[in-house]
């Protein structure tokens, strides 16, 4: 089962007929089973396949309709700060193949999203930064779509004209359907100072299927986001916010699970317009 259709089940028209449960943090399940904070989380899929197939299981088990690849940051630019810039391809290929198998052994019809992060960080690049990182990114998207990804999803980016410019690169090469996400602050904006209504102009006229918000904010915070984002666009609106703020405990990043919370949280988002929810850091 490759491209869109699981099962014989369209993404679009499934995304159409009902709110989707996409799964919650990668990451933070990788430094809570060891992972180093300074390892490239991606080479696991090489090095550590059983974690990286384990957490997607337990995703699916617990109810998860979309489940992204762990390729978040597995371009040529990051991965090159590790000495991996070769390894795109291999490190891609093998987070769909690990997603696929998870999903084949749960009996599953979960869609499987690309993860793709900004690059080289989530801030604000140069406008030369912008073009290597769209020519990275888009690199690494095609290795997903030849891998059988279901839809990509382009997520916590800081720089609007950066996710722009690669949901208009993507909508030119591929068919598959393009879920774009900003991540805002406190104040509202996106670290580039646009507001939700700017992001939703911006996304719809690139070429984006699903636009929305992730990380930084917890459920509260990205409640005004959402808001924004529906009376701003008729496209879906996608929500996958943080557990909460983070703590440092014994040298690790830790978040204090309150899975009631975030499932009454998301309940909530849906009635306010989210057509996917899920969860990002801690979740």
């Amino acid at each position: 089962m490759t491209g869109q259709s699981v099962g014989g089940r369209d993404f679009r028209t499934c995304l159409a007929e009902a709110p989707l449960v996409c799964d919650g943090a990668m990451g933070t399940m990788l430094h809570a089973v060891g992972a180093s904070l300074d390892r490239c989380l991606p080479e696991l899929n090489l090095s550590r396949p059983e974690l990286v197939r384990d957490i997607h299981r337990g995703y699916l088990e617990a109810g998860a309709e979309i489940l992204e690849t762990n390729t978040f940051g597995a371009n040529a630019l990051t991965m090159a700060r590790f000495g991996l810039g070769d390894e795109v391809e291999l490190v891609n290929e093998a987070a769909v193949r690990l997603a696929r198998e998870a999903r084949s052994a749960s009996d599953t019809p979960a869609f499987i999203a690309g993860s793709i992060g900004p690059a080289p960080s989530p801030g604000v690049p140069s406008a030369s930064e912008r073009r290597w990182a769209v020519e990275a990114l888009s690199a690494q998207a095609e290795a997903l779509e030849r891998a059988g990804v279901d839809l990509f999803v382009l997520e916590t980016f800081g720089d609007l004209a950066l996710l722009a410019d690669l949901v208009a690169e993507l909508r030119q090469r591929s068919a598959l359907a393009l879920v774009a996400q900003m991540t805002f602050t406190e104040e509202g904006t996106t670290l580039s100072g646009e507001s939700p209504e700017e992001v939703a102009k911006r996304l719809v006229s690139a070429g984006a299927d699903v636009i929305g918000a992730n990380c930084t904010l917890g459920p509260r915070g990205i409640i005004p986001i959402l808001e924004a984002l529906v009376a701003s666009s008729a496209l879906p609106i996608s929500v996958q916010p943080n557990a909460g703020p983070p703590r440092r405990v014994r040298g690790r990043i830790e978040y204090r699970p309150n899975e009631d919370y975030f499932a009454r949280a998301a309940a909530s988002l849906i009635t306010r317009g989210a057509r996917i929810v899920g969860g990002c850091c801690g979740t």
